[in-house]
């Protein structure tokens, strides 16, 4: 069973990375206990997880208006797992949707390039 939903790429998960590289975030579903999103995420990525530290987020009631009155309804409650990997695992490793696993990609350097000041 899939436990995995996709990977967390927020501007806040985004921060956590650059302060501590071996850290990722993911969506997973919420039934997933900490030994299964472990496992899942080698099997997938062919990584050694370290640590697993997850979240529970309720959902949320929400309204507006419009032309028909007010629409209620509800945001799907989710859980959401931060996955330490073990030291050492190349920091140029992207993590991606298992559908997406097929890609590649390359990161180049471009080579500095002087300019001259336009007068």
């Amino acid at each position: 069973m899939a436990f995995i939903i996709k990977p967390l790429v927020t501007e806040k998960m985004t921060k956590i990375t650059e302060k501590q590289p071996n850290r990722y975030g993911f969506i997973v579903r919420p039934e997933a206990n900490k030994i299964e999103i472990k496992k899942e995420v080698e099997a997938l990525y062919n990584v050694t997880v370290e640590d697993v530290n997850t979240v529970r987020y309720a959902g949320k009631r929400s309204q507006r208006y419009t032309k028909a009155g007010l629409v209620k309804g509800q945001k799907n409650a989710f859980k959401k797992a931060i996955v330490t990997l073990k030291e050492g695992v190349a920091r140029s490793r992207i993590l991606l949707h298992p559908c997406q696993r097929s890609l590649s990609f390359t990161v180049s350097v471009l080579p500095a390039v002087e300019t001259t000041p336009v007068r």
